[in-house]
């Protein structure tokens, strides 16, 4: 059963307050599968500007969203 995952992406040079996270919301099956997805579309798309090597140095790390944390958003 499919599930919605909050993905956060940050650089590992991240500063409190000069920089911002990238939030992508992915529903798949598993953490891990949501965390390779957003890894994937990170250095396949020219929006984000990264290359595969950029990609790799960066933190990523995901958590799933219930409906409690949607009503709070």
């Amino acid at each position: 059963m499919k599930q919605l995952f909050c993905v956060v992406v940050t650089d590992p040079d991240y500063v409190i307050g000069l920089d911002s996270p990238t939030i992508f919301h992915v529903e798949c099956d598993s953490q891990e599968q949501a965390e390779a997805f957003v890894i994937e579309d990170l250095s396949s798309e020219e929006d984000y500007g990264y290359e595969k090597e950029d990609v790799d140095a960066l933190y990523v790390f995901s958590f799933p969203v219930t409906d409690l944390d949607i009503i709070k958003l």
